[in-house]
Formats: C-alpha cells, structure tokens, sequence
C-alpha cells in the first residue's frame, strides 16, 4: 500500500479458485481496504494457483511458492527467486498479461455482491489468521 501511496500502479492477483477457503476466505476480508488504498483485484479464474510471482519496475521480479505470513513460513517449505535479469522480468510481465486475461477484476460491485454469511466467515477467517501470524512470530526455530 506504501507504493501506491507513492503512485506505483499496483496489480494483484488473487486466487478466484482455492482448495484452501480459509485463506480464500481471509484474504477477500481485506479487498475493500485494499482497494481503498487504490491496489487494483483481480482473481485468477483458471485453476487453483499455488505459484507467486512479483515484477516490479520491470527491473527485478520474484517467482516461487513463498506465502506472505507467518504460519506458512514456520510450517511449510517455501521457496522463493529473484532474479534482476531483463529476460525474466520479460516473462514474467508475459505472464501478468496472460493471468490477468483469464482473471476477473474485483470492484465495488461485485464486493456488494458478496453474501452476509461469507463476509462473517471472511472476518472470522482473517481474524484467526491473523491470530496465527501473532502465535507463531513467537515460535522458536
């Protein structure tokens, strides 16, 4: 949120499928600060994906499995690229044009949209989650 409040045009990618709905569920808890903040949504309506990937400026990107929280850091093996090389960053910006033409973009709209009952499992969701970042800072390695 920091870059876009410097005028970074910001582009995210969530999973629209998930085999993991509380994550699903957690995240969608925070679309509408997010996109308060001006970070544009989209959901990604292929397949279940698992990859992570991250191209910025088209100077450096990041590809890999890594998930930006504390409990998949402590109990999951994640890997992560970066790489400064201009023929990534070319693939990788491909890719973002691929992903994004079978993506649907979240808006206000369709946030509206969102049933009562999964907007609580999404407040549920991201509150345990958020839990579980707390809890497992603290766990020794």
């Amino acid at each position: 949120m920091k870059a876009r409040a410097r005028g970074v045009d910001v582009k995210i990618i969530m999973p629209g499928i998930s085999d993991v709905p509380i994550v699903q569920y957690a995240a969608e808890a925070h679309y509408r600060r997010w996109m308060a903040a001006g970070l544009a949504l989209w959901e990604y309506q292929h397949v279940v994906m698992h990859s992570k990937y991250a191209l910025v400026d088209d100077d450096w990107c990041l590809i890999g499995t890594f998930n930006g929280n504390v409990a998949s850091v402590a109990f999951a093996i994640e890997v992560a690229l970066v790489s400064r090389r201009p023929s990534d960053g070319a693939a990788v910006a491909a890719q973002l044009q691929r992903d994004l033409a079978v993506s649907l973009p979240v808006d206000v709209a369709r946030l509206r949209a969102v049933p009562l009952r999964r907007r609580i499992l999404g407040f549920l969701a991201a509150l345990l989650m958020g839990l579980a970042n707390v809890l497992f800072a603290r766990r020794p390695i």
